[in-house]
């Protein structure tokens, strides 16, 4: 995997010119919060759309055009810039696509661009395939191919049960290694040059109980099992009982001080969608490094990783670093930014919270998230970064260990907060960078609104679209009563879809049907279905069988006792405001029984 980045310390500081996307006529746009991942099936063609959010702003600079394109095999890029929509061409891998203008739209706003941009796999590349989608900007209208990525994402192909990119990781003694978890993941393992991120969370799943652990945390490769792991920087032993959470991420980069000798104050993040940008959120995980809590400041033009507790940074220490060009503000004190409160609720997952005022949101060690998009789900990955420095204002550097609590029932408002590992009161000034993972869920149209799409066209959101659906399938879009998995109930049609147990057969009776004692025969009840009719028979078959009761209950009683070596079978269906299916025989025909 190759890992893009610079490499730059303090001592080496070059200008480069602010890398955002801007027009003549004084528009500047940023790619907003984070490209979801995007995952086809190895062998299966498809088309998946997806629409980035953009921040804008008043500016006096120069530039225009939007653009893609994605390194993944097989994987192309429609462009919708210039073209007729019908007609606008396919842009094969790893070449650009113009698809918007960098001009058009409100100014000072956060907002969708009115057309999607299609990503296009033609099935030719097997699973396992990976690449990055990029976006960026041209920096002048001269006709010059001069593109500036601003926004990375990562596009896969996998098998039809593609493993997690962001998942939790408990700390087992099979998995331990002294001061270190062993991770086993199939982009990870055998793999050295792969990214990955890495939060410790006190109460997986939302639970009341939970554990702190006051260790600065890394990542670090070991080559002799050929895995990654988590570890503490402070050669701490790791116990059971531990949570991590953890994302895998090939579109990061690496960062690394000099490999000459000496130790160094920060290192500059030379990224083209943060130089000169104090609106960036920049995510960082060590990989190994020293025993330091780590933060990020900004400095004009750069963004610069450092020791929150001021100690330096030893020669050849790197970090994996992710950055988002504009995300949500909670809390800012500028008055008239874009930004603020009444923005969380845009899901877009990334975020930086700027003070602890406001009621229930702080409470001792901790702070309580207010953006949305952490609203009681207690089971999403989330990453987070000190930051000193967010939009230039100063923060007071608090050089300590910080971990996550998921939402629980007695938690703050249900929401996710981050705390001091110590215990120690949090101050009111810490400011943090956070990253709710998106692994890239893909929605589908779904008129009938039953939780199952149709088509070949997805669209990948990090957030719930609406009228659309996670799932696809549906193999009928206008009936809500009918879509894969659904329940049979008694409306007079088949509410399943091929494939689904049941498929073929109406209003037949789902569940079980047992015996609750001696005498007492009872089924799972049928929604809509008003009575039933019990039939039984000597014979398996049901060549000969006769109708044992008609009721609207749910069981019925049946006292005969079989003559030895005899068998008594039974069936149940619905009777009532429709005639239901008695089922299928062995052989998978339709059972036509005529019981007097």
């Amino acid at each position: 995997m190759k890992r893009l980045g610079w490499i730059a310390v303090i001592a080496t500081l070059v200008w480069l010119e602010p890398a955002h996307a801007t027009c003549a006529n004084g528009f500047t746009i940023y790619v907003s919060g984070q490209v979801p991942d995007i995952t086809f099936r190895g062998g299966v063609p498809q088309t998946i759309r997806f629409n980035p959010w953009y921040a804008s702003f008043n500016s006096n600079s120069f530039s225009c055009g939007i653009f893609a394109r994605v390194t993944t095999p097989g994987v192309s890029v429609q462009q919708t810039y210039g073209c007729p929509g019908s007609g606008c061409p396919v842009i094969p891998p790893g070449e650009w696509a113009a698809v918007g203008d960098a001009y058009s739209g409100p100014i000072n706003a956060v907002f969708h661009k009115d057309t999607d941009i299609p990503l296009i796999f033609d099935g030719s590349a097997p699973a396992g395939a990976q690449g990055i989608l990029e976006i960026a900007v041209r920096d002048n209208d001269l006709g010059i191919p001069s593109q500036v990525v601003v926004a990375t994402g990562n596009v896969y192909v996998e098998s039809a049960t593609p493993p997690l990119t962001s998942f939790l990781v408990g700390s087992t003694a099979a998995n331990i290694a002294g001061y270190r978890v062993l991770l086993d993941h199939p982009w990870l393992n055998g793999n050295p040059g792969q990214n990955l991120f890495v939060a410790h969370l006190r109460n997986p799943g939302g639970s009341i109980f939970g554990t702190s652990w006051n260790h600065p945390l890394a990542v670090e490769y070991d080559p002799f099992a050929g895995r990654w792991a988590i570890r503490n920087s402070d050669g701490v032993a790791m116990p059971a009982g531990l949570a991590f959470q953890v994302r895998v991420d090939p579109s990061a980069q690496l960062y690394c001080t000099s490999g000459f000798p000496g130790n160094y104050a920060e290192i500059l993040v030379l990224h083209p969608a943060a130089n000169g940008n104090i609106f960036a959120s920049v995510l960082v995980t060590p990989i190994a490094g020293g025993p330091h809590p780590v933060a990020v400041r900004y400095l004009a033009p750069y963004w610069r990783i450092l020791y929150s507790d001021g100690a330096t940074i030893p020669q050849s220490t790197c970090f994996n670093v992710q950055v988002f060009a504009f995300t949500q503000y909670l809390d800012d004190p500028a008055s008239g930014d874009l930004s603020g409160k009444a923005n969380t609720a845009a899901n877009w997952g990334t975020g930086v919270d700027m003070g602890g005022f406001g009621t229930g949101h702080q409470s001792g060690a901790s702070r309580s998230l207010m953006f949305d998009w952490g609203l009681e789900n207690p089971y999403r990955q989330m990453m987070l970064t000190y930051n000193a420095t967010p939009m230039g204002f100063t923060a007071a550097y608090d050089p300590r260990s910080f971990g996550f609590t998921a939402p629980n029932p007695f938690g703050l408002g249900g929401r996710w907060t981050v705390y001091h590992e110590d215990g120690t009161t949090m101050p009111l000034n810490a400011r943090f960078n956070l990253w709710a993972t998106c692994a890239g869920p893909v929605w589908y149209p779904d008129g009938d609104h039953d939780g199952a799409g149709v088509g070949v066209e997805g669209v990948a959101s990090c957030a719930p679209l609406a009228g659309y659906a996670a799932r696809n399938g549906d193999c009928d879009d206008g009936d809500g009563a009918v879509y894969p998995g659904a329940p049979e109930i008694n409306d007079g049609q088949d509410n399943q879809c091929p494939g689904d147990v049941g498929y073929g057969q109406v209003d037949e009776v789902g569940g079980l049907a047992v015996f609750t004692d001696a005498i007492t025969f009872c089924w799972s009840a049928q929604t809509g279905a008003g009575s039933y009719q019990v039939a039984r028979s000597s014979a398996r078959s049901f060549s000969g069988c006769s109708t044992l009761v008609s009721t609207a209950e749910t069981c019925a009683s049946d006292a005969t006792v079989p003559a030895i070596r005899q068998v008594l079978h039974y069936l149940v269906r619905a009777q009532a405001p429709y005639a239901g299916s008695w089922g299928v025989n062995s052989g998978g025909a339709e059972r036509l029984l005529i019981c007097p």
